[in-house]
């Protein structure tokens, strides 16, 4: 039984399907984490300075922040039900916020994000535009601050075979700080096997043999420290899957786009839901609803009916949270994604929205 979601991949195969060379991937790093850490190092910031985030975010950003040694200033949700972060200018200025990381969620331009933009230059803050979930959508509208984060990783909308890219980076500094993986064969090998093993299991209807669980045992206990200081590029290999998936996005956004229609259709069917945020521009390989109450009974009737979800709160985020993070206390648990991706098949999707209009 699913009782988790598994961020299915939209690619059918584990090979590339197109030369690597027709996408360019010139400043690949090993992980989002990891590309948000190389680009708060190339700031050169005092030890201990505060960097202003989200608090309804994956928490791999949160991570960058202390693994770099600097504070994260946590930022509330919007008090409008939605999903987007209130970036709280008085709240950056009382704490001197250095950097701003501007998240966009979902295959969404924050609606902000002018203002955001504007306020960062003002105050001669730097400013990170982190698209990790969100290649494909208008770069004209995210090209300001000191660097835009994408992701290759599971739920992003290029989910691929893990990795990442900066663009605007200073490619100067990114020569001299990264470790080009092509030159650690042992290291390039497990991050290939990984690589490989990861998306074979995303494939949507594709199971992982006895062979393939084995192997993912020896390549984990084999992995190199993933908390070193030391920081890799993507593999060929990567970059290769990468790229296919970028070449392929616009090809299969219109079965995104049906799929999502028909789940929009089952959320909106039910008054206990509404879609927190719609915009013609998302790219639809989500569809995020928000459960007005009774959210532990929705999980608990998805769980009961095979239907794989996925959340970025969880209960340990209660502990960690201030009181002061006001809506999202009380708004986070309620949002749930389901995926709209273009490799499930029609009848699951409209099986999914009938459940969701049913609850």
């Amino acid at each position: 039984m699913i009782t988790q979601y598994f961020f299915p991949s939209f690619l059918s195969s584990i090979h590339p399907v197109t030369s690597a060379g027709e996408v360019k991937i010139e400043c690949s790093i090993e992980s989002g984490k990891k590309a948000i850490q190389l680009l708060l190092r190339s700031f050169e910031l005092p030890a201990k300075s505060s960097i202003a985030i989200p608090a309804f975010v994956c928490e791999s950003v949160a991570e960058a922040v202390v693994e770099e040694n600097f504070i994260p200033v946590l930022l509330d949700l919007k008090n409008d039900f939605s999903f987007w972060t209130e970036y709280d200018k008085e709240k950056m200025k009382a704490a001197s916020c250095k950097v701003v990381i501007l998240a966009h969620l979902y295959g969404f331009i924050h609606p902000d994000s002018e203002a955001i933009v504007d306020f960062c230059k003002k105050n001669s803050i730097f400013l990170i535009q982190d698209a990790a979930q969100s290649y494909g959508i208008d770069k004209q509208k995210i090209s300001a601050g000191n660097g835009i984060v994408y992701s290759f990783g599971p739920g992003k909308s290029t989910t691929a075979a893990n990795g990442a890219m900066i663009e605007k980076c200073n490619m100067e500094f990114y020569k001299k700080n990264i470790t080009q993986i092509q030159n650690h064969f042992v290291k390039k090998e497990l991050v290939n096997a990984k690589s490989k093993l990861f998306l074979k299991s995303r494939i949507y209807g594709n199971k992982l043999s006895l062979k393939d669980k084995i192997s993912a045992k020896v390549v984990l206990k084999f992995s190199v420290n993933a908390t070193s200081t030391q920081i890799f590029s993507m593999t060929n290999y990567q970059r290769s899957i990468a790229a296919t998936s970028i070449q392929l996005l616009s090809s299969i956004l219109p079965v995104r786009k049906a799929n999502y229609a028909l789940l929009q259709k089952g959320v909106k069917t039910n008054t206990k839901f509404s879609i927190p945020y719609e915009s013609v521009d998302g790219l639809c390989f989500k569809c995020i609803v928000f459960v007005k109450t009774e959210a532990q009974e929705f999980k608990n009737y998805l769980y009961l009916n095979n239907v794989p979800y996925f959340t970025l709160f969880n209960e340990s985020d209660v502990e960690k949270s201030s009181k002061q993070l006001k809506y999202f206390l009380q708004n986070a648990a309620h949002f749930f994604e389901f995926s709209c991706e273009a490799s499930i098949p029609e009848e699951e999707i409209k099986r999914v929205a009938t459940l969701l209009a049913a609850f």
